[in-house]
């Protein structure tokens, strides 16, 4: 089979494989599972090295997974989504016919009867470890790291270029569709472009409208590649912006400077949370937190959760965050990686 990736798509070093292959298999031994079933998308990408699963969802193909055992760990996928796999290092593949099995049935086959297994998307007789399994993938191996930097400098220069283009008069659906081709033809994916113009910076998530952009324009846009995901919020102005959005603009900043100055090995992500609802109040603006979250851990999802106020997990080298503010419209946000050092701004 010829190794035809998505583009950014990268060879799966044995270390990393072997590393998330033993993070698994601790997994199973607590747990006492004879095998881990991953089938949703973003862990898919986190085991193969940034690998798409194929054709699923409204198609009516099963999407491809990952078994994992002991000794073994196998790619199950059918016929119609073989051709969009590559050979990933370490990792036997297994074609069903689409006409004669199911992903479910065929990862039941090659196991022995009464086999416990532990599955990412719960199905008839498996326990849910998905929560265990975003607590490993959370961790990211220095390789993928790496891959995030990448990321965010691709991506940035490509966003810079859009907003370049951006010209009143535009609509928030032309914006939108522009930075879809420019993501693309670079390949790289555009999960979602939330588009305000002018006025309509007051929804917090909006999507792109046929309204056209006089004065300003926000756009959030988030992408990925090799199964990452980067994030970023831009502000387009046409003239100078006014003494309200201007004050509302610098806020959104310090909040995020103090999420950003919070987030270091050891400390609790609740009390980052607090943090940032304190500069809140220190910038005049005490309940725009509850208006939109302040931001959460990130790397496969968009989000992979949201930061609570109450939130326990600590904080350590290897997590990714994006820490950002919404006041009354206006929107900052920053990623960034922890590091033994504190954070690291991608």
């Amino acid at each position: 089979m010829s190794d035809e990736r998505e583009p950014g798509a990268v060879t799966l070093e044995r270390s990393e494989l072997s590393s998330k292959l033993e993070r698994i298999r601790a997994l199973l031994a607590v747990e006492d599972l004879d095998a881990a079933l991953l089938t949703r998308p973003e862990n898919f990408a986190w085991i193969t090295g940034g690998r798409e699963q194929g054709p699923g969802g409204s198609s009516g193909l099963d999407p491809a997974g990952v078994l994992i055992t002991a000794d073994r760990a196998i790619i199950i996928t059918s016929g119609g989504a073989a051709p969009y796999l590559p050979n990933a290092i370490g990792l036997d593949q297994i074609e069903y016919p689409w006409s004669e099995s199911t992903l479910y049935h065929t990862a039941l086959n090659a196991l022995h009867r009464g086999a416990q297994i532990g599955a990412d998307n719960p199905l008839p007789v498996t326990h849910d470890i998905e929560e265990q399994i975003e607590n490993l993938r959370a961790d990211l191996t220095v390789e993928e790291q790496d891959r995030f930097r990448s990321l965010y400098s691709d991506a940035r220069l490509i966003l810079d270029e859009v907003c370049g283009l951006i010209r009143s008069g535009k609509t928030e659906r032309s914006i939108a569709a522009r930075c879809a081709g420019f993501f693309l033809s670079a390949g790289i994916a555009l999960e979602h472009a939330f588009v305000a113009a002018d006025d309509r910076d007051q929804v917090p998530y909006p999507i792109p409208s046929p309204q056209p952009v006089v004065d300003r324009v926000r756009l959030s846009v988030a992408v990925r590649r090799a199964g990452l995901v980067a994030s970023f919020t831009r502000l387009v102005c046409f003239g100078t912006l006014s003494e309200l959005v201007a004050r509302r603009q610098q806020a959104a900043i310090e909040v995020t400077e103090a999420l950003i100055g919070a987030t270091r090995p050891g400390a609790i992500l609740g009390e980052v949370v607090r943090s940032g609802i304190d500069a809140c109040g220190r910038t005049g603006f005490p309940d725009a937190w509850r208006r939109r979250n302040l931001g959460g851990p990130t790397g496969y999802r968009w989000r992979e959760a949201i930061s609570l106020p109450g939130s326990s997990t600590v904080i350590v080298p290897g997590h990714a965050f994006v820490c950002g503010a919404f006041i009354e419209g206006a929107v900052c946000e920053e990623t960034i990686l922890v590091t033994n050092n504190g954070p690291e701004r991608l």
